[in-house]
């Protein structure tokens, strides 16, 4: 009896011992029954007892599928398991014979990889298929593969016969192509089958019937052996190419639809401004003939009148010869024939028939009163009784004649980059190697694509405008619109009586009004009766770098101090010579592009000048901006962070400008060019140089303070006069004679002269002279001024103002930034010294006010927007300041430090004896305040540390030391508590004799 063996979800199965069969329960289990086996148990799949139910035929029939279970025994499996080992092995074996085989170049005794027996296969397979030979082992692998799975399936014979039908068809082909030998050493190509049917074949069809034949059936074969893959393959490719096609067709043909829909606007566009410009012609040519025609009616009412009052004048010269009253018409005799004509004038016009205007002229007419009548009375009394009864004047009738839109003024293209020529090569600095400046390509470009103007929304903005300030009760009308790169600026007439600072405070009632971020107002525009309003535009363009330095303006400029700053409010670059600046004082907040507008400024003058041309001292206390640039051959000395090596250098570069002067003065020159020419001129030669020098006027020695030491039992004339002489150089009859052989080297033969006589004396012929260099340009850059006025604020003010009022002729020049400008970093001092100003975004008008002596900074947009003080005009220019990378930054001084290292001088930084605190005696001597400060005390007749401070502007250690030095040097008493110091010193008037020579 078979048992009853329940698994999931009810379903009972009959089998004899189906605990026996574990795969059959695996695989009932799983739901997947084995296939293949020759016999079936037929299972009966019911549900329990209590559930039986009635099937349907089909039912059954598809349970039975779902369930059946093919048995499979146990030797039918070893059977096809071991004939797939033996027919692996075999096929292995004979894939390895058929590669390994020699070829038929190769010795009789060649070596087989599987041995004779591999030898023999070879041979047999070579001689029966030839090249094709190994395509009977490849089958064979996949034979083996089929029994080794267990799988067997009776629908594959087709693609076998098909496989074997092609193996015989590229044996046939084979044979016919090729003429070379088999595998094996005495076999063809196509092997005996090949020869075999190939020859049949060529005597019923010839070669080229056999070809096309055989590749017919081949292909054929190919297509059944691959079950058709071939041609899905190729339908699915076809399907692919149709859809990429119609894809293509598709968009071709909306980007057709798009040129058309673009070129009928554009169309369009042209005839409405070809109409707009008819109109327009044919307008100005109306209002010409009107004009001329009211100019001739004025000229006729004008002799009208000028008769009617010749004929009233004589009318009344008859009437007094008669004796008779003047008619009351008459005019008085001392009336003014100007105001005559002009009542006459207005009599005319009141009494002539208004024409008739032309349609859509919506001129409002001009209520004129009737004309007072003539009476014999003074000028003014006649003009003053008709003006009380005078009709007050409507204000439709002041308000600007409305006329035709505003005129779009189209912004000039900018010009065509010039095409760069090969840069050229310097001599490095110290003469190692050759300088080449950085080349345009370290600069990025993205060149924007210029669209057409939007004239309606410009249009729209403009009404809006003129409604807005309408609002408000001021007339007018804009007349002109001029877009540019950031703003456009839209041009407002207003109408009569309208004042214009009333205009100027409606800039963020504008702004609102117009939705912008900023809107500012110049009112008036210099050199233009209307009022300018910057409004920014929808869409921002970048100003580049590479965009300016590209331009002529900046590519042509001779000066090595040219800078880019970026482009105007038209679109045009805009570059600023720092040799005429002079000097550069800048101020924004965080985020208004100051720092890199800096960034361009020194990039720019990198890209012109070599380091023998221009040399930078680099202050950046926040050690962020400038740090960038270390290592560059253009540095003076290392980018210095320290606010107090700042005022050194500062210092230094105040005494470089002295010396430097020394040298203009002594070469006879004014400035550094003409200096450079001169050294030029000489060729390096110091004779050359030092004979002009020679030929110039010496400066004159300043006169120094004569202070007299009155000694015990000598008069103060004696003492004037010896002092005197002692100053000449006149020895004294009680000095002890001199030894020779103690005199210093040097001393005797320059006994009473001065230095410069020392200095101007030519050397010797026999000695070779120095040298002469050109002197380089020297740009101290300051990135932060509030850090050093909060450190030392008296000494860098002092030095700042010194350089700025006369270092431009010294070839020095500053640029200044700073982003707190307030009166306590930015001076007095300092902003009269600096004629060119730039301002970027400010959060206040006080310190717009600050930085360019007007509002309007507050205004700006930021990103680079800032307000430029040019040095010959005092009109503001407002630049978009050009863009330029860190990226580009970087480029650009890899490209010079790769040329070479920079020489430094860490003597600039060096500090001062005084400021160490050591008064030595050489030190007190070269100390060049001390004759100054005895002058004070002398005049003041007073001293002390503090009003030496004062007077003088100095610290408090460098006072104490001067106080201490007149002390020892008794012009001032020793000190005695509280009390002042006793003044010893008496200036030269107040002594006897002071005047005599």
């Amino acid at each position: 009896m078979p048992r009853r063996f329940g698994i999931a979800q009810g379903w009972k199965i009959d089998h004899p011992r189906p605990w026996l069969d574990s795969r059959l329960l695996l695989q009932v289990a799983t739901g997947s029954p084995p296939r293949g086996a020759r016999e079936r148990y037929v299972m009966a799949a019911t549900r329990p007892r209590s559930e039986k139910k009635i099937l349907s035929k089909q039912e059954v029939s598809s349970r039975k599928k779902a369930l059946a279970v093919r048995r499979v025994e146990g030797t039918g499996v070893g059977h096809r398991a071991l004939v797939g080992v033996a027919l692996l092995a075999l096929s292995s074996l004979a894939l390895v014979a058929l590669l390994t085989e020699p070829g038929p170049a190769a010795p009789r005794t060649g070596h087989n990889g599987a041995g004779p027996v591999g030898h023999a296969l070879a041979a047999l397979l070579g001689g029966l298929l030839g090249v094709a030979a190994p395509a009977i082992p490849l089958a064979g692998v996949y034979v083996s593969g089929v029994l080794l799975v267990g799988k067997r399936d009776k629908r594959r014979w087709p693609q076998v016969l098909a496989a074997v039908v092609l193996l015989v068809a590229s044996c046939v082909l084979v044979q016919l192509g090729l003429g070379t030998p088999g595998l094996h050493p005495r076999s063809p190509p196509g092997g005996a089958l090949g020869v075999a049917v190939s020859a049949w074949m060529v005597d019923l069809f010839d070669v080229l019937g056999t070809v096309i034949v055989v590749s017919a059936v081949a292909f054929a074969a190919m297509l059944v052996a691959t079950q058709f893959a071939l041609l899905r393959a190729l339908a699915a490719a076809g399907h692919l190419l149709g859809e990429a096609a119609a894809r293509a067709r598709t968009a071709l043909g909306a980007f057709w639809a798009a040129q058309k829909k673009a070129w009928a606007a554009r169309t369009e566009a042209r005839g409405a401004a070809k109409l707009e410009e008819a109109a327009f012609l044919a307008q100005l040519e109306a209002d010409e003939e009107e004009l001329s025609q009211a100019e001739a009616e004025a000229l006729e009412a004008e002799a009208v009148a000028e008769e009617a009052v010749r004929l009233a004048r004589e009318s009344e010269s008859r009437a007094l010869e008669r004796g008779k009253e003047a008619p009351s018409a008459a005019l008085p005799a001392g009336a003014d024939p100007a105001w005559t004509r002009e009542l006459a004038l207005a009599a005319g016009l009141a009494q002539e028939t208004p024409r008739r205007r032309r349609k859509g002229d919506q001129q409002p007419e001009i209520v004129t009163p009737p004309p007072p009548a003539i009476t014999p009375r003074a000028p003014s009394a006649a003009m003053a009784a008709p003006a009380a009864d005078e009709p007050p004047m409507p204000l439709a009738a002041l308000a600007p004649t409305p006329g035709r839109a505003p005129l779009i003024v189209e912004p000039k293209a900018p010009p065509k980059p010039t095409r760069h020529k090969e840069q050229n090569q310097f001599e490095f600095v110290g003469g190692r190697t050759q300088f080449t400046p950085p080349p345009l390509d370290v600069l990025d470009f993205d060149r924007p694509e210029r669209s057409a103007l939007d004239k309606e929304a410009f249009l729209s903005t403009a009404e809006k405008l003129r409604a807005k300030l309408a609002d408000f009760g001021i007339v007018g009308e804009v007349v002109e619109i001029r877009p540019g790169p950031v703003v456009t600026m839209y041009e407002f007439l207003p109408g009569p009586g309208i004042k214009v600072s009333k205009i100027a405070a409606l800039a963020d009632d504008l702004a609102m009004a117009m939705e912008a971020m900023r809107v500012r107002i110049v009112a008036p525009i210099p050199g233009k009766g209307v009022v300018g309003i910057e409004v920014p535009n929808r869409d921002r363009e970048t100003v580049y770098l590479k965009e300016i330095v590209e331009q002529d303006v900046f590519q042509r400029s001779s000066s090595k101090l040219t800078m880019a700053l970026g482009k105007d409010i038209e679109g045009m670059p805009y570059v600023l010579d720092l040799a005429k600046a002079p000097h550069v004082l800048a101020a924004g907040t965080t985020g208004s592009g100051k720092s890199v507008a800096v960034n361009s400024m020194v990039m720019s003058i990198l890209l012109k000048a070599t380091p023998e041309e221009v040399r930078f001292i680099m202050v950046d206390p926040k050690m962020l901006e400038l740090s960038v640039y270390e290592g560059i051959p253009h540095l003076l000395l290392p980018v210095v962070t320290d606010p107090k090596k700042a005022a050194l250098a500062l210092r230094w570069a105040v005494e470089e400008m002295e010396r430097r002067y020394q040298l203009l003065s002594e070469a006879g020159v004014r400035n550094i060019a003409g200096y450079n020419k001169l050294v030029e001129s000489a060729k390096g030669d110091a004779r050359v140089f030092l004979e002009k020098r020679r030929e110039a006027p010496k400066p004159k020695k300043p006169a120094s303070l004569l202070v007299v030491d009155v000694g015990e039992g000598e008069s103060e004339d004696e003492a004037l006069a010896r002092a005197k002489d002692e100053a000449l150089g006149v020895p004294s009859p009680l000095a002890a004679a001199e030894d020779p052989r103690t005199t210093l080297e040097g001393e005797g033969d320059s006994a009473g002269a001065s230095e410069g006589e020392k200095a101007d004396s030519a050397p010797p012929a026999d000695e070779k002279p120095k040298e002469l260099k050109k002197l380089p340009y020297l740009v101290v850059i300051i990135d932060e001024l509030a850090d050093l006025m909060m450190v030392a604020s008296r000494e860098v003010e002092t030095y700042i103002a010194r350089l700025a009022q006369m270092a431009r002729a010294a070839g020095i020049h500053l640029l200044v930034a700073t982003q707190r400008p307030s009166t306590d970093v930015v001076t007095g001092v300092i902003k009269a010294n600096f004629p060119t100003r730039i301002s970027f975004m400010l959060r206040s008008k006080p310190d717009s006010m600050t930085i360019l002596g007007t509002v309007g900074a507050e205004s700006l947009l930021g990103m680079g927007d800032m307000l430029l003080m040019p040095p010959t005009s005092a009109n503001m220019v407002r630049v978009h300041g050009a863009f330029v990378s860190e990226i580009e930054i970087k480029r650009a001084v890899d490209h010079l430090k790769a040329q070479g290292k920079p020489v430094y001088d860490e003597n600039i930084l060096r500090p001062r004896e005084e400021d160490l605190g050591d008064p030595g005696a050489e030190d007190e001597l070269s100390d060049e305040l001390y004759d100054q400060a005895l002058a004070v005390v002398s005049e003041m007749r007073q001293v002390s540390i503090s009003m030496l401070q004062r007077k003088m502007r100095i610290g408090y250690n460098r006072a104490a030391r001067m106080i201490e030095r007149m002390e020892r040097d008794g012009v001032v008493g020793p000190a005695d508590g509280a009390k002042p110091r006793e003044v010893l010193l008496r200036p030269l008037g107040e002594m006897p004799g002071a005047g005599v020579a």
